[in-house]
């Protein structure tokens, strides 16, 4: 069994669930956000899982939720999504900071 098909998840119309509609940024749990921007910086799996602190199995489950939810095929294509969300950030950042901005202005 080759390593991406461990955590791979098959898809089906029924397992929607962590799918968001096209255009819409995944909403991930607080250690997958952790391995995204790990994968984003370059990191490997092993050393994302020393720094996380989680077993094998937890980190493939992890993976795994990933991939669904990014709509990736395996981990080649999480990493690909983690760089392009790194050159091309979530507009939300970018209306957070705004408003930050602006509030900061008002005091």
């Amino acid at each position: 069994m080759k390593s991406d098909e461990r955590y791979r998840k098959q898809s089906s119309p029924t397992t929607g669930l962590g799918h968001s509609a096209p255009g819409q940024y995944p909403t991930f749990t607080v250690e997958e956000s952790i391995v995204m921007r790990a994968f984003a910086a370059g990191k490997s799996d092993k050393q994302v899982r020393i720094e996380l602190r989680v077993p094998l199995q937890l980190f493939h489950r992890l993976l795994g939720n990933l991939v669904e939810k990014t709509q990736t095929r395996d981990r080649v294509g999480l990493h690909v999504w983690a760089l392009r969300q790194k050159e091309y950030p979530d507009s939300r950042q970018t209306e957070r900071d705004l408003r930050m901005k602006a509030t900061s202005a008002q005091s």
